[in-house]
């Protein structure tokens, strides 16, 4: 039975959503660390402000870029992390002179391990790897 219950555990998954006001002329960044092979979603969309539209790029711990969205309203890119480490995710409003756009946002990670612990009466504990950490404000997995 506790086989049938790690098969369908064997996947962790957490999101977190959030909104920032990005300035005109300035770009605002957040950070997230995942293991290596990971799923990342970023889902994003400009709420208010000028045209709707922010520019986005992602980085891997290494510091190249791994996606690039220029002017769009909305995106949901999808991306397996090739490495461990923390990813870098930036919305700029470089573009506007004036008008400060607000974004809402969220990155859900996909895990697929799990760390087993064999608790003090021989029973088996699952538990993540990680744990978002972070103030949820909105997650929707969908």
């Amino acid at each position: 039975m506790w086989m049938f219950v790690l098969f369908f555990t064997s996947l962790v998954t957490y999101c977190h959503g959030y909104y920032v006001v990005v300035d005109a002329n300035s770009e605002e960044c957040f950070f997230d660390r995942v293991a290596s092979g990971s799923k990342l979603t970023l889902h994003y969309e400009v709420a208010e402000g000028g045209f709707l539209d922010i520019d986005v790029n992602v980085y891997n711990p290494s510091g190249a870029k791994v996606f690039e969205s220029l002017r769009k309203s909305n995106g949901r890119p999808e991306f397996a992390a090739n490495e461990a480490g923390e990813y870098k995710y930036c919305f700029g409003n470089r573009m506007s002179s004036m008008t400060p756009k607000v974004v809402l946002f969220e990155m859900a990670i996909e895990e697929d391990q799990l760390k087993v612990n064999e608790t003090d009466d021989g029973k088996l504990e699952l538990q993540p790897l990680f744990s978002h950490r972070g103030a949820q404000k909105a997650c929707n997995n969908g």
